[in-house]
């Protein structure tokens, strides 16, 4: 069995490595059903949502920012998209001749009904007065104005096809954008600006377009283009920009210049930024990581470069002082560094608890499967919290325990092969747990090392 497993991993030399730096990052599985039809989104408040369903069935979601989910509504009625604002959360439902929109923000969620109109995509706006502001697929040059009963109290023309509607939290105006121009609606009046190309998001100052334009953005003045980027993906946030290449999600300031990353291990299909977090989407799963969690670009003076991005190697976190925090070790069998706690060698958790000086601090030990535990083998992933006059969560790290367990056997070879032929990811500890020979570098020597130690 061993040979067989070698010589399938020697076919697969080339392999892709990232290493996914985020440990509070929850998967949210919507459904195994590829017939399900999923659509995700970001409100400005930190949350995220999911609609999902099939045939005229659908269920909106909303996901916290700890990674739990909770059913929002589920009436029975197809939600065709859904409109996020700070106060608002309306799932829109388009009918024959109306347009339902139903407030999931509010216990009772009122239904308003937005006469005669089929909603054009992206352009539906409500202010802070509750006025909504609409463009019909039938005439895209006009803004049809409704009060917070749906009655139809004014309209708006521009010149060009509106392509965005969308309201400025700062002065409470809504703004449309068309093929010619950029349009204040609330004032009814034309900026001169420049216009963001085809689908663009907006967040707070910044807006991000199907180019890779960045443009900051005035409620007087309108969009200025600030520069342009080649990333796979791109989002605004209120601050920032996120850009996506290959598998690592970086930030990005106003001037273009990356000032932090992190590594996710998988290539996502959508970006999404809200108040304190972000989500990428990958097929059917979402996942939410915390910007706090991200890492500081090295600064160019000292000669250091960004990660790697073909996954090649994996970076170890940078060895620091603890002393500060009221806790250090007191053993050469055991390193922290960063985030994590690296045995060098196997050991129980009476050893280990042995192994640091955690003086005035309660320590409580979780498992890999997240329950708590006083005894046994440590293995890797187990998350130690030392709380005292703060709270400071690290990982263990059990070189060649790839699987959790305290010990090596043939599941970790599985996983390790599975891995090396790509069939398969590895996550925050279980990376570094699979540089079993602690090189940097995750090939097919550490697959041998694997099997010589079982």
């Amino acid at each position: 069995m061993r040979g067989k497993y070698y010589k399938t991993a020697a076919k697969f030399v080339a392999v892709s490595l990232i290493l996914l730096l985020c440990f509070n990052t929850d998967i949210i599985v919507c459904s195994t059903d590829d017939t399900m039809q999923r659509r995700f989104y970001s409100a400005k408040d930190g949350s995220f949502f999911i609609t999902y369903g099939q045939s005229r069935v659908y269920y909106l979601y909303r996901i916290l920012q700890s990674g739990r989910i909770s059913l929002i509504d589920r009436d029975g009625i197809k939600i065709d998209s859904v409109y996020c604002e700070n106060k608002h959360i309306y799932e829109i439902t388009q009918t024959e001749n109306n347009v339902l929109l139903s407030d999931a923000s509010q216990i009772n969620k009122p239904t308003v009904f937005l006469n005669n109109i089929h909603l054009k995509n992206n352009c539906l706006a409500v202010d802070f007065s509750e006025v909504m502001y609409a463009v019909d697929i039938d005439d895209p040059c006009v803004v049809r104005i409704f009060d917070y009963k749906g009655l139809d109290i004014d309209r708006y023309k521009v010149s060009g096809s509106i392509t965005k509607l969308f309201l400025d939290t700062g002065t409470n105006n809504v703004y449309a954008v068309s093929s010619s121009g950029v349009f204040n609606v609330t004032s009814k009046s034309r900026l001169s600006s420049a216009v963001p190309y085809g689908e663009f998001e907006i967040n707070g100052g910044l807006c991000t377009d199907e180019k890779g334009n960045v443009f900051t953005f005035e409620p007087i003045n309108g969009f200025s283009k600030k520069f342009s980027t080649d990333y796979d993906l791109i989002c605004p946030a209120s601050d920032y920009v996120y850009g996506v290449r290959d598998k690592t999600i970086y930030r990005l300031d106003i001037n273009g210049d990356e000032t932090a990353y992190i590594n996710i291990g998988v290539k996502p299909d959508k970006l999404l930024s809200s108040k304190d977090n972000l989500a990428y989407t990958v097929g059917n799963s979402i996942s939410i990581l915390k910007i706090s969690d991200m890492t500081a670009m090295p600064q160019k003076q000292d000669g250091s470069s960004s990660p790697k991005s073909d996954g090649s190697e994996v970076s170890h976190p940078v060895e620091q002082s603890h002393t500060e925090h009221n806790y250090s070790i007191s053993s050469n069998t055991v390193e922290i560094s960063g985030e994590y706690i690296f045995l060098n060698e196997p050991m129980t958790l009476a050893k280990l608890k042995k192994a640091i000086e955690y003086n005035d601090n309660i320590l409580t030990v979780r498992n890999h499967n997240g329950r708590s535990v006083t005894s046994g083998n440590v293995g890797t992933n187990w998350e130690l919290t030392f709380s005292g006059a703060e709270e400071k969560i690290f990982y263990t790290v059990v070189p060649g325990d790839i699987t959790g367990e305290g010990n090596i056997n043939s599941r970790d070879i599985k996983a390790l092969s599975e891995y090396l032929l790509d069939i398969s990811e590895l996550y925050p500890s279980y990376l570094f747990a699979a540089d079993t020979d602690q090189n940097g570098t995750i090939n097919l020597l550490d697959l041998y090392m694997l099997y010589k130690s079982t």
